[in-house]
Order: C-alpha cells, then sequence, then structure tokens
C-alpha cells in the first residue's frame, strides 16, 4: 500500500543502500534470511517447549504477537513516560514503562535468550517510531558490553534493531563500538553515565543522513548520549534513539 513502511520496502532503497554499503566497506547485512532461519528455529523450539508467560508464568498455547506476555498481561504494560531529550538527539523515543509486566518480559528476553520474542517487541518499536522515518533512515544499536554478550551469545539491542531490520526492510549498519564494560542492569547513575561509545566511519552521511540507534530499555539516557556523540563524531546528521521501554523517573 501507501503507508511509508511499505515505500522502505522497495527494492530501489535496498539496492541504494547495499551499493553504498559496498562503496564505504560498511557492515553491510541483508537480515532477511538471517532472521528468518532464527524465526523458524524458534518456533521448532517453541513447539518442544511450551512457551510460558514471562509475567505470571501461565502457558501460551499458541505464539502471541504480544512478545514474552500472554494477552492478559499484555494489557497490563503502560506507555512510555515522558522524558528529557539526551544531548545529542533530535528525538529519542520508547514504547512501554519500564515496569511490572514489561520490566519482567524484558529481562526475560536478557535472561534466556528467548529470540521469538523479539518480533513483536519490534513491530511495536516500530510502529512507534514509523512517523519519523523516511528513506534516508539507517538502523544500527547501543552494543552491550562484550563479557554480557558472550555470555548470553547475543545483544538484545542488535536483535532488535535486526528485527525492525527484517519487518520494513530498514538498511542496518554496526556503526557504534563500545569502549567501556559498565553493565547498565543494576548500576548507579554515575555508573551508567560513564558508558562511552566510539562511532565507525563506515557510512556516507550525504547518502544517509538520518540514523536510528536501537536499544531496549532507556534509564537516564546516557546510553542513547552517548551513543548520539560517537555518531556525530563521524558525519552523523539526525539521529533518533527508540527504545522498547523507559524507566520512569525517580524524583
Amino acid at each position: 500500500g501507501g503507508s511509508l513502511l511499505g515505500q522502505l520496502r522497495s527494492e530501489t532503497v535496498r539496492n541504494r543502500f547495499l551499493s553504498q554499503g559496498m562503496r564505504h566497506d560498511c557492515r553491510v547485512t541483508d537480515t532477511t534470511d538471517m532472521v528468518e532461519v532464527r524465526r523458524r528455529t524458534g518456533a521448532l523450539v517453541q513447539s518442544l517447549l511450551p512457551l510460558r508467560c514471562a509475567a505470571c508464568r501461565g502457558s501460551i498455547v499458541a505464539a502471541p504477537q504480544t512478545g514474552g506476555l500472554c494477552g492478559a498481561c499484555a494489557t497490563l504494560r503502560s506507555p512510555a513516560p515522558n522524558l528529557p531529550l539526551p544531548p545529542g538527539l533530535d528525538a529519542c523515543l520508547a514504547v512501554y514503562a519500564y515496569d511490572g509486566v514489561v520490566a519482567r518480559e524484558v529481562l526475560s528476553m536478557k535472561a534466556s535468550g528467548r529470540h521469538a520474542m523479539s518480533g513483536a517487541m519490534a513491530a511495536d518499536m516500530l510502529a512507534r517510531v514509523e512517523p519519523f522515518l523516511n528513506v534516508e533512515t539507517v538502523l544500527t544499536w547501543a552494543p552491550t558490553g562484550g563479557q554480557r554478550r558472550r555470555r548470553r551469545g547475543y545483544d538484545q539491542a542488535e536483535e532488535l534493531a535486526r528485527e525492525m531490520a527484517s519487518q520494513s526492510a530498514l538498511p542496518i549498519l554496526g556503526l557504534l563500538k563500545r569502549v567501556t564494560a559498565t553493565a547498565q542492569h543494576g548500576a548507579d547513575r554515575a555508573r551508567r553515565e560513564s558508558v562511552e561509545f566510539v562511532g565507525r566511519p563506515v557510512f556516507s552521511s550525504a547518502h544517509w543522513p538520518q540514523i536510528v540507534i536501537v536499544d531496549d530499555v532507556r534509564t537516564t539516557g546516557a546510553t542513547f548520549g552517548a551513543a548520539a556523540r560517537a555518531i556525530r563524531d563521524v558525519g552523523g546528521k539526525k539521529i533518533i534513539g527508540i527504545a522498547y521501554a523507559a524507566t520512569p523517573s525517580r524524583r
């Protein structure tokens, strides 16, 4: 149809990105096949091991469109709070408040590697950020620390970004390298705000002037701010952040 996401799925946009990526030696990934294999593998595993709701632990009989939650728990999710814009970003969005059932959902994905949850979460994130998208948008993600990635076997922010790319045909690049290993979950404010990234100068801002940074949870906004600074240092222009959930401010 005429939706923006429909336009973004056009071969013209994808081919333009691939040609630019090859020219600039980018980490270009056509994620459709990768995500489809993962989705089919997840469906096979779920058929052998019934999925349980991340919040109430009740059985989920069929694969839901509500992430890792049953239908009843999904109705308990609250919209994301309005929070200050982190420095360096043009907009910073989230879908839900990181509290209650949403907190348990996100922690379940991180702890168990339930990739089947990421498809519905990414769909919610795409719906939230769609008004800001255009054909000059490229996705990236705020990478987690190497130790945590090795322990979990995957990076949850990258997983969400690749799902968003697969569902929308938005191009995706690994533009950021994390240079601090501070764990965000359970860290105090000072440690959270010590996070740093370096940008990879692998894209042409003239052809891809809008970057969307994907993360699972926004807490203080320090991760998004650090990521935006790193991307601007290598030529990024307009930068938007999108998270699945945001922690309400505690006064």
